[in-house]
């Protein structure tokens, strides 16, 4: 068997889902300094992260493997078991600390909206349930699986651009090229108008919709891009990191206009510049990608632990969820996650291997 691939893409996860854990700190009402979400290094940062990475690895499957069932087997497996437990789990599990009995609670409508929408990738719809974390600082019983739909929709696109370079006959360098950065523009203008609208007339929604898929699809295309031209990047790895490590710090402390277009792009060179070619720091995905897990569990556990206001200071109110989050993210792993995947995954090959020189 070949050796296990060295990057630092099983770290960079990681680090990421404990980015947002830190973040969504603030959001059930631990007001700590450490915890507040500052744009950098906050969840907001974290995600746009996830979604380069996502773009990078989805596009370079897709490239390996072309053929549409496979490829959806592939990424059902891998974000439907965990998602669906989480959903189920929280639906019933989350009755015991309803206010409500639990016969008027399993009578209620909103209970299967909360279940079937987001099933159907659309929890925006319904993001509570019936007399669950009322008095919490929000309601919401799961804040972070708003991306797994736009994860998703991702998933979706990479067929659809890939069938639409081929019928147009942009599969060369430089078709390849123009259709990315289309799709690049188009999502910074979607973002920008929508982003300057919420400003100007201060209504939430259009914050809301600049969130959405199209505006996110800069990061996204921008990981697909760094796969796609790895060649010409690597040639100029040094030059391209210092300059775009200026243009992500430039975005954050100006917000110029120049700086917000090509940061995307700058942010994507960064992660896949640490992922790629930074030191090889080790193999975090040796026992399993725990990432994932982390990130889909830990927001329901901390407000459970907000709900029981429980005799303890906000740190250690922090500690406790953050230590059953990743002990759920473990148990996800071994119980769920890792049985859906196909043998031909690269962490079942790693285990292989583990097994084996033991």
């Amino acid at each position: 068997m070949s050796k296990p691939r060295q990057n630092n893409f099983d770290l960079l996860r990681l680090a990421l889902a404990l980015m947002v854990v830190r973040c969504h700190a603030a959001l059930v009402g631990w007001s700590l300094p450490w915890t507040e979400d500052h744009y950098f290094l906050g969840g907001r940062w974290a995600v746009q992260c996830f979604f380069v990475i996502s773009g990078y690895l989805i596009f370079q499957s897709w490239d390996r493997q072309p053929r549409l069932k496979n490829y959806i087997e592939k990424r059902a497996r891998r974000i439907l078991p965990a998602y669906v437990a989480v959903l189920l789990a929280c639906t019933f599990g989350l009755s015991l600390l309803s206010t409500l009995d639990i016969d008027e609670y399993f009578r209620s409508s909103e209970v299967y909206a909360y279940l079937f929408s987001h099933l159907a990738f659309v929890g925006f719809l319904q993001n509570t349930l019936p007399g669950v974390f009322e008095d919490n600082y929000t309601a919401y019983v799961n804040g972070p699986l708003w991306t797994i739909k736009i994860e998703v929709m991702f998933y979706a696109a990479v067929p659809i651009i890939d069938y639409f370079t081929r019928q147009l006959n942009l599969r060369t360098r430089s078709g390849r090229l123009w259709i990315f950065a289309l799709i690049y523009a188009l999502a910074i203008v979607w973002n920008a108008g929508f982003d300057h609208l919420g400003h100007t007339t201060e209504r939430t929604l259009y914050d809301k919709i600049s969130e959405q898929l199209p505006g996110q699809m800069s990061f996204f295309v921008a990981g697909a891009l760094l796969y796609y031209y790895r060649p010409f990047f690597e040639r100029h790895l040094i030059w391209a990191t210092i300059v775009s490590a200026g243009i992500v710090a430039a975005y954050f402390w100006t917000h110029s206009v120049w700086a917000y277009a090509a940061y995307p792009l700058a942010l994507a060179v960064c992660v896949i510049c640490f992922a790629n070619h930074f030191y090889y720091l080790g193999n975090f995905g040796r026992y399993g990608d725990f990432s994932y897990g982390l990130y889909i569990l830990h927001y329901p556990i901390l407000q459970i632990i907000a709900a029981l206001s429980l005799p303890l200071s906000p740190p250690v109110q922090f500690a406790v969820g953050l230590t059953i989050s990743l002990v759920a993210s473990v148990i996800s792993w071994k119980w769920i996650e890792s049985r859906w995947l196909l043998p031909s995954s690269h962490y079942v090959i790693a285990t292989q291997q583990e097994n084996e020189e033991r």
